[in-house]
């Protein structure tokens, strides 16, 4: 590893995990920065998925049942 980056790594590994991920958030944003229409575009598209879960046009499956189902296709492909 870099001596700087072993350095900030040695420094930041105690942090408490919410710095942690404001650190890695920022280090993220700028190696690859988000674009604002796309950004934005996601942001309405994740309204528009709340309001139609929250008014009942819409079920949410629970994490495992989502997770099997991948497992069982990939399983099946291989």
């Amino acid at each position: 590893m870099i001596t700087l980056a072993k350095q900030v790594y040695d420094k930041t590994i105690d942090l408490p995990i919410k710095e942690k991920i404001h650190l890695v958030d920022k280090i993220l944003a700028d190696i690859s920065p988000i674009d604002p229409i796309i950004e934005k575009a996601w942001i309405l598209e994740s309204e528009n998925r709340l309001k139609k879960y929250r008014s009942g046009k819409v079920k949410s499956v629970p994490g495992n049942i989502v997770f099997d189902k991948i497992k069982k296709k990939f399983n099946n492909e291989l």
